[in-house]
């Protein structure tokens, strides 16, 4: 939330900029991140881009924010313009880097959990296809011998389907709450 506001900080006051000051910091910001050329701001500005709507002016707004409040160091003298805002830019661009590690946190452990499911119902239908193979071939004890572990690991692949899709429902909500900012942040340059 904190990095949120001091990104809509940035916009307020790009927006209040007077003519020659905006063209100083649209050339830093843009020189800044042509200098950087982070493959997760360039793919952030083309999501943007792809939204329409957004020609040099709103790119060199986000760039404002993005840069004041999720990269750093920057040049000495963005660093100057920034000060002017915030006294510790550094704890700002440490809570946005916190809060994306968690999210990606979140997101690295339920790619897991489904890759383990998976891998689990593929066991399970392996172990089927045995057990039927062996009900073809007569040999009933056997088969019989499986055909409670089979039960068990199927109820406890369906309870794990059933926690997974929970989780999957909170990650959306998430998600949701995320594209709302960046859609507010959005709606806000249209």
């Amino acid at each position: 939330m904190h990095v949120t506001a001091a990104h809509e900080l940035l916009h307020a006051a790009y927006t209040e900029m007077g003519g020659s000051e905006k063209a100083v910091i649209t050339r830093l910001v843009v020189a800044e991140a042509a200098r950087m050329n982070n493959h997760k701001l360039n793919e952030t500005l083309a999501e943007y881009e792809k939204q329409g709507g957004f020609d040099a002016g709103s790119r060199a707004d986000e760039l404002h924010s993005f840069l004041g409040t999720e990269y750093g160091p920057l040049s000495p003298e963005l660093e100057r313009h920034y000060a002017k805002f915030f006294t510790n830019r550094a704890h700002i661009i440490a809570t946005n880097t916190k809060v994306e590690a968690a999210v990606q946190q979140k997101i690295d452990s339920f790619t897991l959990r489904g890759n383990a499911l998976n891998r689990r119902i593929d066991n399970l239908t392996a172990m089927g296809s045995r057990m039927d193979y062996l009900s073809r071939i007569g040999q009933i004890y056997t088969y019989n011998s499986m055909v409670d572990a089979y039960n068990a690991e199927r109820q406890a692949i369906l309870d794990e389907i059933e926690s997974y899709k929970a989780e999957q429902a909170n990650l959306e909500l998430l998600f949701a709450e995320i594209d709302s900012t960046q859609l507010f942040l959005t709606i806000r340059h249209l």
